[in-house]
Order: C-alpha cells, then structure tokens, then sequence
C-alpha cells in the first residue's frame, strides 16, 4: 500500500471541494493519525494507512453510484445542485 499517494490522492479529493476550512481539516486529520490508522482492529484493511485506502475506495464507490444515478434520472444533477 502506498502510503504517501493515498495521502495525497485523498487531501487533493478534500481540496477539490473547494470548501471553507479544508485546510483546517486535513490538519485536525494529519493530527489525529488518520493517515496511518488501519481501517479496522481486527479485518479487512488492518495495515497502516488502511483507514484512508478504505476511505479513498468508499469515495470511488459513491462516485460511481452517483454517475449512474445521473444516467438512470438526467435531471438529478441540475436536482441536487440546487442544494449544493
């Protein structure tokens, strides 16, 4: 597992968003470990930086939920961009 491009991949994921205080939380993140924490105790993903690995791959899923909802309902997206 890389662990510096899984930091990266995932702090430039945060910074896409383009949100007030992202800086803030990817420090509080760097400070509480989050980057090398295992994702579990005891199963999958329990490996240093396991935690963002499953992160990132959680993302990646909704992501690809999310563009096959757009396909299924067009008007979905111009929808939840109203809220955003």
């Amino acid at each position: 597992m890389d662990l510096k491009s899984n930091k990266e991949e995932f702090i430039e994921l945060l910074r896409s968003t383009h949100r007030d205080g992202v800086e803030d939380l990817i420090k509080g993140l760097e400070d509480m470990g989050f980057f090398t924490a295992p994702a579990s105790a005891n199963h999958h993903l329990n490996t240093e930086g396991g935690l963002v690995r499953h992160s990132l791959n959680t993302c990646k899923a909704a992501l690809m939920v999310w563009e096959g909802m757009k396909t299924l309902e067009p008007g979905l997206e111009k929808e939840v961009g109203k809220t955003t």
